[in-house]
């Protein structure tokens, strides 16, 4: 086993560079992420793909997503479809940066003492200084490519033309909705909780930068 005295001083010598190769590989991963979700925005924007060169790549990249219904093909295992897509990713940030606070809060109030806290000196412990928060906040600053590319999905829509003059439009992403009826009030349901994720995102972002 690894002795602690020597993992820390090991950290202390290369405390700069240990932390510039984090923020570097969090910037990539984001990168990644974005680049990884081009093709399907670009088909979802009524695009026709892109080149073999860089569908391939994207396609590599796919392993840099942290879509967990694609990873575990949750439509074909549990027989579920965009809404609880899109009812997951976008009640669970919240979810997951209550739990944070909730377990900022019981450390804050139970654990620490009152001459420990002081939001102004560094040498002290702030609320939004914890592991805890800042761990909530990167997560949802990790997440947030996924996120934002399910919310997109639910305002594209296909049309076919019924052969009467009319035509049957559904969403994009899920044939089994219809965009004149189901996307409408669902899209207006989770408006809140869109906002509120859309909200957190320049929290997640400063956050990010700093672990």
């Amino acid at each position: 086993f690894v002795k602690r005295d020597w993992l820390v001083r090991f950290y202390e010598r290369r405390e700069d560079l240990i932390e510039s190769l984090a923020c570097s590989f969090q910037t990539i991963f984001i990168t990644y992420q974005i680049l990884s979700e081009l093709p399907s925005v670009h088909r979802f924007n009524g695009g026709h793909g892109y080149p073999d060169p860089f569908r391939f790549f994207a396609q590599l990249l796919t392993l840099f997503q942290l879509d967990l219904f694609s990873v575990i093909h949750a439509d074909c295992v549990y027989g579920t479809g965009y809404t609880e897509k899109l009812l997951f990713f976008t009640l669970f940030p919240i979810a997951f940066i209550f739990l944070c606070f909730l377990i900022r809060s019981v450390q804050w109030f139970c654990f620490i003492p009152a001459k420990g806290k002081d939001y102004y000196d560094p040498t002290k412990q702030s609320f939004l200084g914890g592991a805890a928060v800042s761990f909530g906040f990167w997560g949802l600053f990790m997440f947030l490519p996924t996120i934002s590319n399910v919310i997109c999905r639910a305002f594209t829509c296909d049309d076919f033309d019924r052969g009467d003059g009319t035509v049957y439009s559904v969403m994009s992403t899920d044939y089994d909705i219809e965009c004149e009826l189901k996307c409408i009030d669902l899209t207006d349901e989770l408006h809140p909780t869109i906002e509120c994720s859309k909200c957190a995102a320049p929290i997640g972002s400063g956050s990010g930068s700093k672990l």
